[in-house]
């Protein structure tokens, strides 16, 4: 097995905590909503009800891209989806 690394710097006009929040913490409940076209599945490989809860979510490839473009098209999705929920994300 193989890995691999690479580093993309983005400005955005939202901080740092509500993206943080969107993507990492909350991203199964997140990312359906800004990005329908782009989720494949989310799926529970491990579910013990909280806290230790493994949650996979696949992307559709051949609709959002792959590599860096595929990240920066996330990226800019939240930053739309993001202020018309502040109250979620702050």
């Amino acid at each position: 097995m193989g890995v691999a690394s690479s580093a993309q710097e983005l400005k955005s006009a939202i901080a740092p905590p509500p993206m943080f929040k969107a993507l990492t913490l909350d991203a199964n409940n997140f990312l359906p909503n800004p990005l329908p076209q782009f989720i494949k599945s989310l799926d529970r490989v491990l579910d013990a009800g909280g806290a230790g809860s493994v949650e996979q979510i696949n992307f559709a490839e051949e609709e959002i891209g792959a590599g860096e473009d595929a990240v920066t098209r996330i990226y800019k999705a939240v930053q739309k989806y993001i202020p018309k929920k502040p109250q979620v994300y702050t």
